[in-house]
């Protein structure tokens, strides 16, 4: 049975992230991110950035990136914490504030930009700031969202939100950006039977995806056609014991699935869907596991939140 176990509580911390050599914990605040010692959570660095959105260690740890909520992405050397680089929009590309990929290589990002008023997939050197578009979607009214990297594939997730004219309704593709070498293959899920979700979560060893929608988690097959399991959240909880959904993730083994809305936490037994964790944390915007699932990371718009787990 998965036990947490509280090892430090921090101040206001919408997110918060730990190095890949479990050395640091990164978390965000209104105005500043603080990277703190894991052994004795002293404050070793603190990075002034306006409204920062998400903050990420590469694989290797030899660079920390924040980006804020105008879409801008800093890139600080993890030596000394330098900005290195500041990737801004342009007039041909807009970034908004959303999720971003990092791929293997350690210094390209993967990322949702605006080109003539279409979202579209670009991948950006981080070092040298050149972008280059991987997708030219021109549906009416889409939108795009970085959902997963399963690290095992080396397939990024995103999900494409679009108006389909043929049907009159709002439809989900799945894209799957594959790394290979210095190129990206690129697919497109057949979504034949029209799931639509609120999220998305690929199993790689159980070859099943998790969908969110409307409060019912739905595990279906890897070719989009049928449901193998489902459970609806909101017949466990009621909405003002829940609110809004905040985030949805894997955990690294992949047996476990955390759910944070923005007043609860949940986390299920990926095969089975059993609930086995539920825990009210007001204005909660973040779940995920890490280290090997070693450790919980929990943000709100009050605290930040350490567990250790028994994995």
């Amino acid at each position: 049975m998965l036990q947490l176990y509280p090892i430090h509580e921090f101040r206001k911390s919408y997110r918060l992230t730990i190095s890949h050599n479990k050395r640091l914990v990164a978390r965000s605040s209104s105005t500043k991110v603080f990277i703190h010692d894991m052994n004795t959570f002293e404050t070793m660095v603190e990075l002034k950035f306006s409204h920062p959105a998400v903050i990420k260690f590469t694989k290797d740890d030899n660079y920390f990136l924040i980006k804020g909520t105008t879409g801008t992405i800093g890139v600080y050397s993890t030596k000394d914490y330098q900005l290195l680089k500041k990737l801004k929009t342009t007039k041909s590309m807009q970034q908004l504030e959303t999720e971003f990929s990092l791929t293997k290589d350690h210094h390209t990002i993967l990322d949702v930009v605006k080109i003539n008023g279409n979202q579209q997939i670009v991948s950006i050197n981080m070092i040298n700031g050149k972008k280059k578009a991987l997708t030219d979607f021109t549906f009416k009214d889409h939108a795009i969202k970085f959902n997963q990297l399963v690290t095992k594939a080396g397939v990024h997730f995103f999900t494409l939100d679009y108006y389909d004219v043929n049907t009159g309704f709002l439809e989900n593709k799945l894209i799957k950006i594959k790394e290979r070498n210095e190129n990206y293959l690129i697919e497109i899920e057949n979504n034949l039977n029209r799931f639509k979700w609120d999220a998305i979560v690929y199993n790689h060893d159980m070859d099943k995806y998790l969908l969110l929608c409307n409060d019912a988690l739905l595990m279906i097959d890897s070719g989009f056609r049928y449901v193998i399991k489902q459970v609806d959240v909101s017949k466990l909880f009621s909405k003002e014991e829940l609110d809004y959904l905040s985030y949805i993730s894997l955990s690294e083994n992949g047996d476990f699935i955390i759910v944070t809305y923005s007043n609860k936490v949940l986390i299920l037994d990926f095969a089975t869907l059993e609930l086995i964790y539920e825990e009210t944390f007001p204005y909660a915007c973040f779940a995920e596991f890490c280290n090997k699932d070693k450790h919980i990371i929990i943000g709100t718009w009050e605290k930040g939140h350490l567990f250790k787990t028994n994995l």
